[in-house]
């Protein structure tokens, strides 16, 4: 079952990409009441998400800083998010993103995620 209930509000424009905004409404009790979502057409990557508290209040902003083509894949290698209450901003940088590695699904179970394979993490 969705946590969340969503719908399509309208269509915008972020950062010269055409998107949908998409409005996310927490079905029972958690950080946010609602997210906004404006979802990339071309790409479905979010581009920028705002969260709203209890109160209604934006209280965080996600971007997509940067977007690029990584082997034919719209990947974010640069994302911020963005306290409104306190201004701090927390920004990651993903460098030497890779797909199609060969890596096994196993590598993805509880075993390997609190003990990785130093092979994947260097």
């Amino acid at each position: 079952m969705d946590a969340d209930a969503h719908r399509v509000l309208r269509e915008e424009q972020v950062a010269g990409k055409d998107c949908y905004v998409v409005e996310s409404v927490a079905k029972k009790e958690a950080e946010y009441k609602r997210k906004l979502a404006w979802i990339d057409k071309a790409s479905f990557l979010p581009l920028k998400e705002e969260y709203y508290d209890g109160k209604d209040e934006l209280f965080k902003v996600f971007t997509a800083d940067e977007v690029k083509d990584v082997g034919g894949v719209s990947t974010v290698v640069k994302r911020s998010m963005t306290s409104k209450k306190t201004g701090h901003t927390t920004t990651v940088v993903f460098s030497d993103v890779g797909y199609g590695l060969g890596i096994d699904s196993e590598i993805f179970a509880e075993r390997y995620l609190k003990d990785p394979p130093r092979k994947w993490i260097q």
